[in-house]
């Protein structure tokens, strides 16, 4: 009895901390967008010059911060990411923040208003193996039609 009893006791104390993990990862996930919008807005504005303290001042510069903990490839990626879906397509974060930024790189060239729910759902359920042959596919499909 007391043995069962210390299995249920660990399978509560492991569900709670996956739970656990499950909020913090989807709060990071917000946070992320939030702070590409604004890398986004502070590129744009040029207001890392501002924070630099010089007009001249360089985007790699103010990346370079150690405050700023992104590297200038992955604010790229994010960005344009972001550019893409949010800006140019008009698709909340919201239905994008659960897919791995790598996927969404990788088809944002193939995405439209009218297929992105589509590419969303095969961006979270194919194998790595699966998801390359549909890229290549559809990439394969564009170039035959173009």
């Amino acid at each position: 009895m007391n043995k069962s009893k210390s299995k249920v006791e660990r399978g509560e104390k492991a569900f709670s901390l996956h739970k656990h993990i499950e909020k913090n990862e989807n709060l990071r996930r917000i946070l992320l967008v939030k702070n590409i919008a604004d890398l986004v807005e502070m590129y744009d504005n040029k207001y890392y010059q501002d924070i630099l303290g010089d007009e001249q001042g360089e985007w790699a510069g103010y990346l370079a911060q150690l405050e700023i903990y992104y590297t200038r490839n992955q604010v790229y990626t994010y960005t344009k990411v972001y550019r893409k879906l949010t800006q140019d397509l008009k698709i909340e974060p919201e239905q994008w923040l659960d897919l791995p930024i790598t996927r969404l790189s990788e088809c944002l060239s193939l995405l439209t208003k009218k297929n992105y729910k589509e590419w969303f759902t095969k961006a979270s359920i194919l194998t790595s193996k699966d998801w390359q042959i549909e890229l290549k596919q559809e990439k394969e499909k564009r170039k035959q039609t173009s």
